[in-house]
């Protein structure tokens, strides 16, 4: 796989374990702990996917997400959320408006992997 892939959540062991996955496939992968940051590192760098955590402190996914919407509309149908918490009404539409793709925690390694290949292929 090629691509740049930005991975967002405020598990930092989380965040770490995935960009080194992702970075093995061979993909350039940048982290950031919280929504804030991540926005900051999208003004500043173009990136093809964006794997995110729907529960983070300062912004979460969702408001990640919506901001994307705004100022990088082709990025934000590339987003792939992922959570451990039940999805509240908010979050289910997003999704099922965007036709995102939802990784439960704990999720495969595998199932990652197939849904940022599929991302990818779609950019």
């Amino acid at each position: 796989m090629t691509g740049r892939v930005l991975v967002v959540d405020d598990d930092r062991a989380i965040t770490l374990v995935l960009a080194q996955i992702l970075a093995a496939d061979g993909l350039e992968v940048e982290t950031a702990f919280d929504g804030l940051a991540a926005l900051d590192k999208l003004e500043r760098g173009a990136f093809d996917v964006v794997v995110s955590d729907l529960r983070m402190p300062k912004l979460d996914g969702l408001g990640l997400y919506h901001a994307l919407a705004e100022r990088h509309p082709t990025l934000a149908r590339r987003v792939i959320f992922m959570t451990g918490d039940v999805l509240d009404r908010d979050a289910r539409t997003v999704l099922e408006r965007g036709g995102l793709p939802m990784l439960v925690k704990p999720f495969d390694i595998g199932e990652l992997r197939r849904v940022v290949r599929a991302s990818l292929a779609g950019s």
